[in-house]
Formats: C-alpha cells, structure tokens, sequence
C-alpha cells in the first residue's frame, strides 16, 4: 500500500504466501503470513501510534469516551469463570476480559488494562494505567523485548504532565 511501512521479520525468514495474487510464491515473512485486509482486529486495524492513543483515550467513559459506564465496566470485567488462579484458589490478578488484559490493582487502586499483538514483521501494544497514563508502541520488526516495563518505568519517573490537550490538531 502506498505510504505503509517496510515491516522486518526476525532473520530473514521466508514464508508461502497466502495472498491469491502472489500465486504462493516464497515471500519474506512479514509479507507472507497473511493478508491483513481480511483479518478484522487480527492484524487489520492498521493506525498511527497517535491515532491509538487517542482511541485508547476514548475508552474511559467518565472523561466523555465513546462508552457508557455500564459498557466499560463489562469490558473490563473478570469472567465468570476464571482461567488463572492462585495458589490459594484465588482469582489472579490478571486476566483477560472482553479484548483486554486486565490488571486488578486491588484495594480499590482501580485497573491497568492492556493489548498487544505481533505477527512477523509488526509488534505492537496499547496500554492504559489507572493513572489516566496511556502509551502505543508500534514497530515495524519482531522482538521489542520488554520495551513495556521500560515504560511503566519512564512513566513513573515523570512528576509533571502537560495539562493540555496533546491531541488536537494545529491547522496549518
């Protein structure tokens, strides 16, 4: 696509291709795993890393988002049946409501919700602190290590954020 980025897979790997055009040629990886205009959500949202902040943004209902209180709380909501348990039996800390990773802070401390994904060639997270603290880190290659801890870490170090809205556009 005209303006996309050249996505990297991690050593040089070659893969069939599945998209009916290239007629199952060996392409690089990144190219090869599958066709994003047919993966929805899988791989098919295609964004800036300022678009998806400003989605992430949207997500609380009590700061004018785009959901009902209601709807956010079902979206972040443990399961009914929990997968991950404790050694207890509690319920862990962390689990997976309606598309999100969720972290239960406990003691009425609120949650820290999260969603990531890769494929060759792309790695990508979204996350949103009960600070109100969101970050996007897209990139174009495998393996961004724990780039994650090292924003939670940058993020804890800063004692003043800008009061303005980061998000509107300036007119030119």
């Amino acid at each position: 696509f005209k303006d996309e980025t050249v996505y990297y897979a991690s050593e040089n790997q070659m893969g069939q291709s599945y998209v009916t055009a290239d007629g199952g040629k060996q392409l690089p990886l990144a190219y090869a795993f599958q066709s994003p205009e047919v993966m929805d959500a899988h791989g098919g949202w295609i964004a800036s890393a300022i678009d998806m902040a400003r989605f992430a943004a949207k997500l609380n209902a009590a700061s004018n988002g785009i959901l009902t209180a209601s709807s956010e709380k079902e979206l972040y909501s443990r399961p009914a049946k929990p997968l991950g348990l404790e050694s207890d039996g509690s319920p862990a800390p962390v689990f997976y409501g309606l598309g999100w990773q969720v972290r239960d802070l406990g003691a009425g401390n609120g949650i820290n919700v999260w969603h990531g994904g890769g494929m060759p060639g792309t790695n990508t997270i979204l996350v949103r602190l009960s600070s109100g603290i969101s970050w996007v880190l897209l990139f174009n290659g495998d393996g961004a290590g724990d780039i994650d801890g090292l924003m939670h870490e940058a993020a804890s170090k800063v004692r003043n954020w800008p009061q303005n809205d980061l998000f509107k556009i300036k007119s030119k």
